[in-house]
C-alpha cells in the first residue's frame, strides 16, 4: 500500500470473527467502543460471516465476500479465531492493554 493510501485508511481498523459463535459477534460490539475510547482517532469496523450480517446491523460490517473488494479500505484487518484454550476477545483487549470488563468473562 502507498502512503498516499495509507494516508487515508491509517484509522480504519477491521476486527473479523468468522467462527460459529454469535456471542462473540454480540460481545464485540459491546467492546467496540472500549476499544475507540481507549484509542483515540482509531476507528473500529467490524467483520464477519455474510449470513451473519444482521447480527451487526447498523455497524457497516465488513463481510467475508468484500474482504478481497474492501480491504484496501482499512490499515489493518484482524481476524480473531477461538483457539481451544482461551477466550479472543479477551485475548485482544489484553494485547492493546484495555482492561477487561467483567461482563465479559469471568474466570
Amino acid at each position: 500500500m502507498g502512503f498516499e493510501q495509507y494516508a487515508k485508511v491509517k484509522d480504519n481498523y477491521c476486527i473479523c470473527y468468522f467462527g460459529h459463535n454469535d456471542e462473540y459477534l454480540a460481545q464485540l460490539v459491546r467492546v467496540k467502543p472500549l476499544i475507540e475510547a481507549a484509542l483515540p482517532g482509531i476507528h473500529i469496523h467490524l467483520g464477519c460471516k455474510d449470513d451473519k450480517a444482521h447480527l451487526l446491523e447498523g455497524h457497516s460490517p465488513l463481510k467475508l465476500s468484500e474482504i478481497k473488494i474492501r480491504r484496501k479500505d482499512y490499515a489493518y484487518v484482524r481476524e480473531m479465531k477461538f483457539n481451544g484454550r482461551t477466550h479472543p476477545i479477551k485475548d485482544l483487549l489484553e494485547e492493546c492493554g484495555i482492561p477487561v470488563p467483567n461482563w465479559l468473562v469471568s474466570d
